[in-house]
């Protein structure tokens, strides 16, 4: 198998197809054109957001706090797979992560469609994070385990 990627210099646009080497055949897998956005967070992060040509689009947060740049970068997306560390109560280190209710808030204020919770540490309350999202988002909210798959709808 050989995996193509090109970058166009206007822009970014990644191509990536999946050719089986034997028959020649090519299957298209991704077309996006990717933005990114620093985020509150050090060391330095970004979000990086991914549209297609087809109007499917998918923000992806990294690590960071809540921020007005990553519901700028999200503001449109179809899905916002967001990172919500811990629990809205309690002492946590300021700059660093989100909590559930500040990835709902971000998901509402960005006008997504589907939230994907990740980066919950195993001594996170997943139920408690996913519980402060929905109390903040009134759309889809999944929480991401290994194997989770979901399609983009254009």
């Amino acid at each position: 198998m050989t995996a193509l990627l090109s970058f166009s210099p206007s822009y970014t646009v990644i191509e990536r197809a999946v050719a089986d080497a034997h028959r020649r055949e090519w299957a298209f897998v991704l077309a996006a054109t990717v933005r990114s956005a620093e985020v509150n967070h050090p060391p330095l992060s970004y979000a990086l957001r991914f549209d297609t040509p087809y109007g499917a689009s998918l923000t992806y947060s990294g690590d960071t706090a809540f921020c007005q740049d990553l519901i700028d970068l999200a503001t449109g997306s179809d899905v916002l797979l967001c990172e919500a560390s811990w629990e809205h109560p309690g002492e946590h280190p300021e700059g660093i992560h989100m909590s559930g209710l500040e990835a709902g808030r971000t998901a509402r204020e960005a006008g997504v469609s589907l939230l994907v919770l990740t980066h919950i540490p195993p001594w996170t309350d997943t139920d408690a994070v996913e519980a402060e999202a929905r109390g903040e988002f009134d759309g889809e909210i999944l929480v991401a385990k290994p194997g989770l798959s979901f399609a983009l709808d254009y």
